[in-house]
């Protein structure tokens, strides 16, 4: 099932470097955070908050068109019925789109990072590196599980 899995990712991901489709998505992306940066008045800085949520909301954009291309390579030439029925474990099929999605959101969001840091005037800190391992576990839908720890670093915490 892992072998299918990756001849579909690679399968996918080669398709996705060929097509218009990854620009198009990454454009609205980066669109997105620079109207947002449009919307402040000149010299107010933006909290971190918003910076997050503007960046989040790109990326959701982003993974929407992202998949949706996934998806269509098969659809275009009714593909999707005969990998359907072809003897692969339909799990494998789905674990193989899931990861090439993953690829082309985090290729994304490197991207978004460095224009939410210049059009809407965040900084970079220490902790760069916890930054881009908490941003590939929410994509992995595994942040959740480390909130307790997070929780319990926090100054003044009794927990």
């Amino acid at each position: 099932m892992l072998k299918l899995a990756l001849a579909i990712a690679k399968k996918d991901l080669r398709l996705a470097m060929r097509s218009a489709g990854l620009v198009q998505s990454m454009l609205l992306g980066l669109l997105l955070v620079f109207l947002f940066s449009l919307s402040q008045k000149t010299g107010e800085p933006v909290s971190g908050q918003t910076a997050a949520a503007i960046f989040w909301l790109s990326s959701i954009f982003c993974q929407t068109l992202v998949f949706n291309m996934l998806f269509s390579y098969e659809e275009a030439n009714g593909a999707r019925t005969a990998l359907l029925l072809s003897p692969c474990h339909v799990t494998g099929i789905f674990l193989g789109k899931a990861l090439a999605g993953l690829v082309l959101i985090l290729a994304a969001q490197l991207l978004f990072m460095p224009a939410v840091i210049v059009f809407l005037g965040q900084t970079l800190t220490d902790t760069v590196f916890q930054g881009l391992v908490m941003l590939f576990l929410a994509d992995m839908g595994l942040e959740p599980c480390l909130e307790p720890c997070h929780r319990a670093r926090q100054p003044g915490n009794p927990c």
